[in-house]
């Protein structure tokens, strides 16, 4: 019997990521360099366009020349300062 090769003998066709409900921007709030930067190219990677701060307050400003999001709002849920769940609570959207 053959054995099955590890590597497809054609690349399979890129995937085209599928948005469901319509979502284009993100605010994303996170302290940490690297997971700022992780989570803004992993958002950007699924086709959305990030708001990204080092903190919820500065997430705060960068929402006042925005309309407030629909769909999504990615916090760090503790952060130095004032946690992520604020920015969503004086939204008015849930946290």
């Amino acid at each position: 019997m053959p054995r099955p090769s590890l590597f497809p003998a054609e690349p399979s066709p890129a995937r085209q990521p599928a948005l469901t409900h319509g979502a284009d921007r993100v605010p994303a709030a996170e302290d940490l360099d690297l997971l700022r930067d992780f989570t803004r190219s992993f958002l950007q990677a699924v086709g959305l366009t990030v708001l990204s701060a080092a903190t919820a307050s500065k997430a705060l400003i960068l929402l006042k020349n925005e309309p407030a999001p629909d769909d999504l709002i990615f916090t760090d849920p503790h952060m130095p300062g004032m946690d992520g769940n604020t920015p969503c609570s004086r939204l008015g959207l849930p946290g």
